[in-house]
């Protein structure tokens, strides 16, 4: 059936493609569900991000100070070096699977950390690829001088989970052999009554 669109997908944005649509498809959907928006993704060809909390703590630091114009840009050099460390891509981004915010890969270099920080709406689910690190887990409404209630060792294999409001930061290890690996899909917390 050359030239219908039965044999291509059409790319969503770099390295994403949507499903296959037919002049058919409107007889099969399925009024129960939402459409799905992105059928595959490829790795390499998906666009890198930096993580947003880094972003927006870095615009905090930024506004926040009072101390001199050098001052500021040191604190700006230093958190932009930070998210130079952990690179992220995703596969999946906000509202193309439904209740899903993303499905995403990030690799964080030996040493480096994602800083504490919590999402008010969505749980998380991380599993490791390779490297080694430290997930640290606060309890909800735990202040910033408070210990973690849990720390997770973080090995290729393991899969950690985080709910809404939850604290929590990652941190690859000094020793391991390359970069912290890991995939992590965000999931929207539904509303309890």
């Amino acid at each position: 059936m050359s030239g219908s669109n039965f044999d291509r997908n059409d790319p969503i944005r770099p390295g994403t493609y949507a499903p296959i649509r037919s002049e058919f498809e409107e007889d099969d959907v399925d009024d129960l569900f939402p459409k799905l928006k992105v059928r595959s993704s490829a790795y390499d060809l998906l666009e890198t991000r930096q993580l947003y909390h880094q972003q927006q703590r870095h615009r905090r630091r930024k506004s926040s100070s009072s101390a001199s114009a050098s001052a500021s840009s040191a604190s700006e050099d230093i958190t932009t070096e930070q998210q130079r460390q952990t690179q992220t891509r995703d596969f999946l981004k906000y509202e193309e699977v439904p209740f899903v915010t993303n499905m995403s890969r990030s690799e964080t270099q030996k040493g480096e950390e994602v800083e504490r920080h919590q999402h008010d709406s969505k749980y998380e689910i991380f599993e490791v690829l390779r490297g080694k690190g430290e997930f640290r887990i606060w309890a909800k409404n735990a202040k910033e001088r408070d210990r973690p209630r849990e720390i997770v060792q973080l090995r290729e294999g393991i899969v950690v989970t985080v709910a809404p409001r939850e604290p929590h930061s990652i941190k690859a290890s000094d020793d391991s052999d390359g970069p912290l690996v890991m995939t992590y899909i965000g999931i929207i917390a539904p509303e309890q009554k």
